[in-house]
């Protein structure tokens, strides 16, 4: 009964860290699961088949370190299989009730997995967080700082707000900040990653969840240093060269999972911000000569446009919706700092 009840109160949580080439920025991102406030963890570090000495870095750090948590598990590839399999995988040997992924340039603030717990924990039906993240660029300090990801009121933050109507705003404009996402491992149970398209893991799921009614839950709290550098996936550019392979990859998100789902004047701009991308990077164009950023500007203005008049629309549809049910609230409104 004991156990059962300690299970309960205070689950195991599982930190996931994703590496692929990541011995640069792995130790801060494995010191800071080491200093969670929360005790009950295993932490699962899943590699893609780096070339680098990031296992090398990961097993000596586990050696000196490993005593802190529950249990720590090393996986392993023998081929590079992108971001999604690599997630994948850690959720298939995780034993914990909640799962925290973290890429290994990423930090966790002290108490992220402690107010995650406790926030489920005080909201039953939650399967699902989101909370708020502040973005660096290349070095987490003071001087690096750029952004703060969901830190502002928002309609779609709201508590109010249902999986229906997330999704339709998630369709659109994407505003989940995806390094701060803890969840239930049941829901991998109903709901798997999209292994067909590799490197882009949290757009197909989150839809997943939000289309078949699974709510997405706010939590106004600090829990994610999400670190900008060269080196990432989704960063990476050549020297003196705009838009990475990723953007391109968004096309195939775009094409499964948003395009069959939105009017066709959504579908006519969408298309035609991903054929100026493709011009774009198909003529190796120098983002550091005036022609180009004059190019540049011209040809983003018309979807720039077309994305702020379509984000006020379904800020009124929203708004409108949810009037009748009072004013609508945020939950956790002190951002830790």
């Amino acid at each position: 009964m004991d156990h059962y009840a300690n299970h309960i109160n205070n689950p195991i949580v599982s930190i996931c860290v994703i590496t692929f080439n990541s011995s640069k920025f792995v130790t801060e991102t494995l010191n800071s699961a080491y200093n969670q406030t929360y005790q009950n963890i295993e932490l699962i570090i899943s590699d893609d088949c780096s070339i680098d000495n990031t296992l090398e870095i990961c097993r000596k750090w586990i050696d000196e370190n490993g005593s802190r948590f529950v249990r720590c598990v090393i996986l392993t590839s023998i081929k590079n299989e992108g971001v999604t399999i690599n997630c994948r995988k850690s959720v298939e040997v995780s034993n914990g009730v909640f799962l925290k992924h973290i890429a290994a340039d990423d930090t966790l603030c002290p108490n992220c997995i402690k107010d995650n717990v406790n926030f489920c924990m005080t909201h039953p039906s939650a399967q699902i967080v989101h909370s708020v993240s502040y973005v660096y660029r290349n070095i987490i300090n003071k001087e690096n700082f750029l952004e703060i990801r969901n830190g502002a009121p928002h309609i779609f933050l709201s508590d109010k707000i249902q999986a229906n109507d997330q999704y339709k705003y998630l369709l659109r404009h994407f505003i989940i900040s995806t390094p701060t996402l803890f969840l239930k491992k049941d829901l991998y149970n109903i709901y798997d990653y999209d292994v067909e398209i590799r490197d882009i893991e949290d757009v197909p799921f989150v839809l997943n969840l939000t289309r078949n009614g699974i709510k997405i839950w706010f939590m106004n709290i600090h829990t994610v240093n999400y670190r900008i550098h060269d080196d990432s996936i989704c960063h990476n550019k050549q020297p003196g060269r705009i838009y990475s392979r990723y953007f391109i990859k968004r096309r195939v998100v775009n094409k499964k999972y948003i395009l069959p789902y939105i009017n066709p004047i959504e579908k006519i701009f969408m298309h035609f911000e991903y054929c100026r991308t493709k011009f774009i990077t198909n003529h190796n164009l120098d983002s550091n000569t005036l022609l180009v950023r004059l190019f540049l500007y011209l040809t983003r203005l018309p979807f720039r446009m077309f994305v702020f008049y379509d984000r006020r629309i379904m800020h009124c549809y929203i708004s409108r919706k949810y009037k009748k049910q009072g004013r609508l609230k945020l939950t956790n409104m002190n951002i830790n700092t």
